[in-house]
């Protein structure tokens, strides 16, 4: 796989890599603060399926396209090796998170 769709398929956000030590704190308070972020984002993302199984919240084909080509222009790839990389299951899910956020902040 090239640089580029390294990147789109490599990103984490997380501490990859990285040990206790090289954050400057030991064992046990590196994963009292792992499993606290892991709760935390495992809370969210119970709420936020709650909230697109009742809202009923899809994404249309029109939003998942214009997201691939929003991907496209971003990574410089073609919408179709994007499409290669990102399967539509992926973008779609991702669209209903981003609506059911915008949904709850518009409350």
């Amino acid at each position: 796989m090239d640089e580029k769709g390294a990147s789109i398929k490599g990103t984490s956000g997380g501490f990859v890599g990285a040990s206790p030590k090289d954050m400057g704190m030991d064992k046990e308070t590196f994963q009292s603060q792992m499993k606290e972020r892991a709760v935390s984002e495992v809370k969210i993302d119970l709420a936020v399926e709650k909230i697109i199984e009742l809202e009923g919240l899809t994404a249309s084909a029109e939003a998942i396209e214009a997201e691939y080509t929003k991907m496209s222009e971003m990574y410089q790839l073609d919408v179709e090796k994007i499409k290669e990389l990102v399967p539509e299951a992926t973008v779609a899910a991702e669209l209903v998170k981003q609506d059911a956020f915008k949904l709850v902040i518009d409350s």
